[in-house]
């Protein structure tokens, strides 16, 4: 997120949050959960303790990016300034 009107940096500031831009686990693996023990580790070991929240903004067509973040504690924004995806964030 670039514009600093943002509506997430009402609840943070910039320096405090941390960005996915990219997440792909390969079609063999749906479902059986190591997406999201890949990115409980990548938080534990990268994120918590030097931010206070994590983004990603996937399609809004992907739905199954979106349920996976859903799954993970990610919440959704309303506001996103494309219209072609989704801003999400967890806090850490």
């Amino acid at each position: 997120v670039n514009d600093r009107s943002h509506p997430l940096f009402n609840e943070y500031r910039p320096e405090e949050v941390a960005g996915i831009d990219l997440f792909i686990v390969e079609e063999k693996y749906y479902g059986t959960g190591i997406s999201g023990i890949i990115l409980a580790a990548f938080i534990e070991g990268y994120v918590k303790g030097k931010f206070q929240a994590i983004v990603s903004d996937p399609v809004k067509q992907n739905t199954r990016a979106l349920s996976f973040f859903e799954k993970n504690g990610f919440k959704r924004m309303d506001h996103h300034a494309d219209g072609l995806h989704q801003l999400m964030v967890k806090t850490v």
